[in-house]
């Protein structure tokens, strides 16, 4: 349960949540990301944020067949190729490792890709 909770971060700042397993990192994340209903109290944003959370699920969703920037362009219609490009970058995919098929990726870049697709704009 998580009890005496306050938390206030401002523009650029970062957090990370570290715990050992079943003691609530996911159940924090999911209230933050509000897709779990605090049972008390209130969670806040600022008018220009959108909470969200990528889950380790997520991988799943990844089409092997694809490039990493075709998988950005896949979420999100609206977003231009150079956009994509910039996610790419952003996401340690610079260059031509943006045109990487989705399939020949170790785990730990399927999971920036995927978080590349979660990092578009909303």
């Amino acid at each position: 349960m998580i009890r005496d909770f306050s938390l206030k971060l401002r523009a650029g700042e970062r957090i990370c949540v570290v715990g050992k397993n079943g003691r609530g990192k996911t159940t924090l994340l999911r209230l933050l990301a509000q897709t779990l209903k605090p049972q008390s109290g209130r969670i806040e944003y600022h008018h220009a944020i959108t909470p969200g959370l990528f889950e380790q699920t997520n991988l799943q969703h990844l089409r092997d067949e694809n490039t990493v920037e075709a998988e950005i362009l896949y979420s999100n219609p609206d977003v231009g190729r150079q956009t994509a490009r910039n996610i790419s970058g952003a996401m340690m995919f610079s260059g031509d490792d943006a045109l990487k098929k989705v399939a020949v990726l170790s785990g730990v870049k399927r999971a920036a890709s995927c978080w590349a697709r979660f990092w578009l704009p909303r």
